[in-house]
């Protein structure tokens, strides 16, 4: 029976396998205990309203409503909630968006053996467990200058293959415009060349191969 002091975790994650694996992790220790699993973001809102876990693990690839999406509602309903992210991804734009959504933590999955129980009891006392590569990440995103509207659509067709002329007509500007636009994008991003900018882009989650 868990004491008066056991750490309550709800775990949100779509795979079977990963609810085993952690509640098998989890449930090993004596200071924790999972209340409750979710696959999807509808089913971990409903869950967390009843169970009020004291620490959510929350995926970010979640069906019919993604982590961040999940994750804002949990904190819209309890401003309270403690949230560790627990996913793959490593981009920017996802540690960002799930820090600005209120996550307390950001663990990556190849780190569970190392790091998950140590990430759980940081965050259940009101601290915040951010890896330093991750970290690191953030810092350096604020030094970059964001890409405008128009950037992210050059870079888009960067990524698939197309020329400059190219680009210009599908939008409509001269291929004059469009090495501005390029040199802009390589200072901003601090790159030299395209593949460079793809490579960067890629990893900071501003394109997606699917």
């Amino acid at each position: 029976m868990p004491s008066a002091k056991t750490i309550r975790v709800l775990c949100v994650d779509d795979h079977p396998v990963v609810q085993e694996g952690l509640s098998s992790i989890i449930n090993a220790q004596l200071d924790m205990t999972v209340v409750g699993q979710a696959g999807d973001g509808p089913t971990a809102i409903d869950l967390f309203r009843q169970l009020l876990p004291d620490v959510t693990l929350m995926d970010l690839h979640l069906p019919h409503m993604d982590g961040i999406m999940t994750l804002s509602a949990i904190r819209n309903h309890d401003s309270r909630a403690r949230v560790l992210v627990l996913t793959t991804y490593d981009c920017e734009e996802y540690v960002r968006g799930a820090i600005d959504a209120g996550a307390r933590g950001y663990l990556l999955k190849e780190s569970l053996r190392t790091d998950l129980l140590r990430a759980i009891r940081t965050v259940h006392i009101g601290g915040r467990f951010i890896p330093d590569e991750i970290a690191f990440r953030l810092a350096e995103s604020t030094t970059r200058e964001k890409m405008t509207p128009r950037e992210l659509e050059v870079l888009s067709h960067i990524f698939q293959g197309r020329r400059n002329r190219e680009i210009g007509e599908s939008l409509k500007i001269s291929d004059q415009t469009v090495k501005v636009h390029l040199r802009n994008i390589f200072d901003k991003m601090q790159v030299k060349d395209r593949a460079q900018a793809i490579l960067s882009a890629l990893r900071r989650g501003l394109i997606r191969l699917d």
